[in-house]
């Protein structure tokens, strides 16, 4: 009977090697009891070389956003300023303001004579209109008083005001107004206009034959533009 263990020990381990092996397709591989998945082909499961974890996943990005790219381009834009501090892109742009004319007055009475003292011109108001008044200062009553007056330098003077013998005063009185606008003035100025002012003096002759003795003032601006002195005085 002591032989008796011995041989059932023999006898499990032949019955366990005459066990059939497992047959795996490719890409399986045995392990001798299973399968396991083997893709690289070099006979050892996947599932050995991750050491468990997620194999190498594939990303199918057809239904990613786009990747946009934005690119800054530097522009340069060149402006100009111009002399009435507005600003444009270009210089002929600028609104050219219209030219002033230049007026240069005389300022002094006409020289060699003494009949005439004084002549003046200043702001006024006549029926609270703005006006302009004049004043002739002298030492002997002409025969006639002639007020001229131009609104551009380059034209002739032109008379506006003329009186004659008894009737010539020492003031007179223009007013800035299309029409007759009053009664008290004794002429009437387009409004907004510089103007150059004068007298003319008349004086008869001496003797018989001897030419009439004609005198002319010093003259004056009379500005009446936006920011002329004339325009600016409230009445």
């Amino acid at each position: 009977m002591r032989w008796a263990v011995p041989i059932l020990l023999v006898a499990l381990f032949l019955i366990g090697c005459s066990q059939e092996k497992v047959t795996c397709n490719s890409p399986y591989i045995s392990t001798g009891e299973r399968c396991c998945l083997d893709t690289e082909g070099n006979g050892i499961c996947d599932a050995d070389e991750t050491n468990g974890t997620c194999p190498k996943c594939s990303f199918d990005c057809n239904s990613c956003p786009p990747n946009i790219v934005t690119q800054k381009e530097a522009v340069t834009v060149k402006q100009y300023v111009c002399p009435d501090q507005t600003v444009v892109d270009a210089p002929e742009r600028c609104i050219r303001a219209p030219v002033e004319p230049e007026y240069a007055p005389v300022l002094t009475n006409e020289d060699g004579q003494e009949l005439l003292e004084e002549f003046r011109a200043r702001p006024a108001c006549r029926s609270a209109k703005q006006a302009v008044e004049t004043y002739a200062k002298l030492t002997k009553l002409p025969r006639a008083l002639t007020l001229e007056m131009k609104s551009d330098p380059k034209d002739e003077f032109k008379e506006v005001l003329r009186f004659e013998g008894t009737k010539v005063v020492e003031y007179q009185y223009g007013v800035f107004c299309p029409n007759t606008c009053v009664t008290t003035a004794d002429y009437f100025l387009e409004p907004g206009k510089k103007y150059l002012v004068r007298a003319r003096f008349e004086y008869p002759a001496a003797q018989e034959g001897d030419p009439v003795t004609i005198i002319y003032s010093n003259e004056h601006i009379v500005d009446h533009t936006t920011d002329g002195e004339y325009a600016t005085r409230l009445c």
